[in-house]
């Protein structure tokens, strides 16, 4: 039988964010009961055993599940009595699990049997026309357990019996892109836009403010939940460019990764494409806001370069007024007449529960140090799942006041999949998660080096990380960076700070280690 093996790999510094995802997680919404509708069957074969080639389809669009690389689709067992059909499909990975068919908005929980490496489940057919729906879990190890649905179409023009080529007369003609009664009606669809978006665009705009140029930070929100959309990554949040005109304001939506494309702002169920203008490795488009609460809708386009294809996505652009800056000034009470904000968009706030004291350099003396460091779960005393994706030395840079720490990652393996981490997100000393900088890559375009400010030298750090593949989301992870301070020395000479200190060093623990909170390098 031919098999096809997705190698599933985080790409671009995307998302592709995404997962969510730029990929979001699919969470299909099930019925409370378990009880399936017993319907007369229609298939119009003599009672025996058959093969048919399958296809596993995403749960609302004709291209190929990311599930499909672990299931036997040709040939499949296919055996019919009364006009039902049961067909046997077969897989082997482990991640997979709590198989069940979706019928009209129920579903039936499917017995697995194994043979050897093979596990299979028996899906019930009452027509060969009908797509049926296969629920599962998949067990990503990193971020827990994560819902999907796929549909399983039957190729009839490939149905043999005893190796011959049966022609069955088909009871109505398929259609693989308009999903049966049996879809569970609750499916979100990301490309269409919410009931809180504005109906229709205001005729003026509210913005009291002089004409001018202004600067203010936004969040880039999911498009239906108060939370950060991993796509956020790739745009200029801080100090972005707001230009007021006649009480219309125009944001500058800054990004610097190429593929995000075909960027359309939503206006109820009106897009209107964006003009992209290129600034050195920058692009923006402008969002055109009528007053400073309002929330702006991006549609984009991810191409992920995978199978995953082209991802739709869309995201709310949220304001934060209160840093609303002209020539670097404060301007105090941001908007004077504000229009009131949909209730679903408000700006989530983080609330850490270790937030640091700020105490940046402990007294150390400008130079470059060494000490190890470990990706440490968020909560356990134990390394992180994904903790052989960050090598254990690390360097922090003393200059001027600052101490920064530069991190080196490389490819993790969980299973079949590999990645490296795409996102590195730390909890500064204010209380909120910035991105760390991405100092360096590899020939393929994968993070091998991130930086960032150390918010206090405590023994732990805070972070999310996000390798981006999009089996397990694209979402963040939360993570503790754990350093052993009473191993730091001083660097001497010529430091690269963006290459990685020598390999024979960067072993992964697989025991606590010993840490101290206090440097014993030489002070001031």
């Amino acid at each position: 039988m031919r098999k096809i093996k997705y190698k599933i790999a985080a790409v671009i510094a995307t998302a592709i964010m995404m997962f969510t995802t730029v990929m979001e997680p699919i969470v299909p919404v099930f019925a409370a009961g378990i009880t399936v509708t017993t319907k007369t069957g229609k298939i119009a074969l003599s009672d025996g055993t058959y093969h048919v080639n399958i296809s596993i389809l995403k749960e609302t669009t004709d291209a190929a599940s990311a599930a499909a690389g672990y299931i036997d689709r040709d040939q499949v067992a296919f055996e019919v009595k009364g006009g039902i059909g049961k067909l046997k499909i077969s897989y082997t990975t482990t991640m997979i699990g709590n198989l069940h068919q979706v019928i009209d908005g129920n579903k039936e929980v499917l017995t697995v049997v194994e043979d050897g490496e093979k596990k299979s489940v028996e899906l019930t057919f009452t027509s060969l026309d009908e797509a049926t729906y296969l629920g599962m879990n998949i067990d990503t190890g990193i971020i827990g357990v994560l819902p999907q649905t796929a549909r399983v179409v039957l190729d009839q023009g490939s149905l043999t019996k005893d190796g011959v080529n049966v022609s069955p007369v088909p009871t109505a003609t398929p259609d693989a892109t308009t999903s049966p009664s049996v879809v569970p009606t609750a499916t979100p669809d990301v490309t269409t836009s919410p009931s809180v978006m504005p109906t229709t665009a205001p005729s003026t705009g509210k913005v009291e403010l002089a004409d001018g140029t202004y600067s203010i930070s936004y969040s880039v929100l999911k498009e239906t939940a108060d939370s950060t959309s991993n796509a956020g990554a790739y745009f200029d949040k801080e100090n972005a460019v707001l230009t007021v005109k006649n009480k219309v304001a125009k944001l500058r939506v800054a990004y610097s990764d190429s593929m995000i494309g075909n960027l359309q702002q939503v206006v109820g169920d009106n897009k209107e494409v964006l003009t992209v203008v290129e600034h050195g490795a920058k692009k923006y488009v402008e969002v055109t806001l009528n007053s400073l609460s309002e929330v702006g809708y991006l549609y984009m386009e991810i191409d992920t370069n995978t199978s995953f294809g082209v991802m739709k996505h869309v995201v709310r652009l949220v304001l934060d007024e209160t840093t609303l800056k002209k020539d670097g000034v404060i301007v105090p009470g941001g908007t004077t007449t504000p229009s009131p904000a949909p209730t679903a968009t408000a700006k989530p706030t983080e609330s850490p529960t270790n937030k640091p004291e700020q105490d940046n350099t402990q007294g150390l003396k400008d130079g470059v140090y060494e000490t190890n460091a470990y990706l440490w779960h968020a909560t356990s005393d134990q390394a992180s799942m994904a903790g052989n994706a960050m090598e254990s030395v690390v360097r922090v840079s003393v200059k001027n006041g600052k101490s920064t720490m530069y991190i080196y990652t490389r490819e993790m393996s969980m299973g079949t999949i590999k990645a490296f981490l795409q996102e590195l997100k730390v909890l500064s000393a204010d209380g909120t998660y910035k991105n760390a900088k991405v100092e360096a890559y590899d020939s393929n375009k994968n993070p091998i080096c991130f930086s960032f400010e150390i918010p206090a030298y405590t023994e732990y750090i805070n972070v999310k990380v996000n390798p981006m593949v999009a089996l397990m989301g694209n979402q963040d992870i939360d993570a503790r960076i754990k350093f052993d301070y009473q191993a730091m020395k001083t660097v001497s000479g010529t430091v690269d700070l963006t290459q990685s200190p020598s390999s024979s060093t960067n072993q992964q623990p697989t025991t606590k280690p010993n840490a101290t909170t206090k440097p014993t390098a030489t002070v001031k």
